[in-house]
């Protein structure tokens, strides 16, 4: 299934979602468990626009026996706002012959979505030099020099840049946004295709050049 960005919104519809991709078999999605819902409130958060209550419940794979808790804040519309998912449900699908140190700093990346997207973005970063060490490129004075020691393969290099510059952006805590952060994911699910399922050959110029064109901002 291709990379879609609309459902990883912020908020979803108690009587429709969320439908996250389940963290356990990686093949069904996750519904809202109605009778688990909790709310607890008034809940005052100057970010947390339209807010009345904070909730939190439980979400069920509608294909495995797996669930994930979830915390949030609800609107005043009704809509639900998370602010934490465990076990977080994977962003993007990471074929199993993956490295386990790349898979672990995603991992990392997927909770952290929720909860501070700056420190996402840094793990993105983190999971990279994962995968410059098991593609065993030397270390370097600095990333950027590091990902042009692989030679020629332009293609990769400018994928490997982009997730370092959305990386960066997010070290310095300067607000990386969540479309970024999403395109980001986007481009690193079709580059860990292209190494560990090689057979699928899909191309991401178009979208590693667009983030590296506005620095990952």
């Amino acid at each position: 299934m291709a990379f879609q960005q609309k459902l990883w919104s912020y908020s979803f519809n108690p009587e429709r979602g969320p439908n996250y991709p389940c963290p356990h078999c990686k093949a069904g999605s996750l519904g809202l468990r109605k009778d688990s819902l909790k709310r607890a409130g008034p809940y005052h958060d100057k970010s947390a626009k339209l807010t009345d209550s904070a909730f939190m419940g439980m979400l069920d794979c509608r294909a495995c026996d797996g669930s994930a808790a979830v915390v949030g804040y609800v609107r005043k519309d009704g809509v639900l706002v998370p602010k934490g998912i465990y076990p977080a449900p994977p962003i993007i699908a990471v074929p199993t012959t993956t490295p386990r140190p790349v898979v672990v700093e995603l991992d990392a990346a997927f909770a952290l979505f929720w909860v501070d997207l700056s420190s996402c973005a840094n793990k993105i970063r983190v999971s990279l030099e994962r995968l410059l060490d098991s593609l065993g490129l030397p270390e370097s004075p600095t990333l950027a020099k590091r990902i042009e020691s692989q030679g020629a393969d332009k293609l990769r290099s400018e994928v490997f840049h982009a997730l370092r510059e959305v990386g960066n952006v997010g070290s310095h805590g300067s607000g990386v946004r969540r479309e970024v952060v999403l395109t980001a994911f986007e481009i690193y699910e079709h580059q860990l295709d292209i190494l560990f399922r090689p057979s699928t050959g899909l191309r991401i110029e178009t979208l590693a050049k667009k983030i590296r064109a506005t620095k990952g901002k």
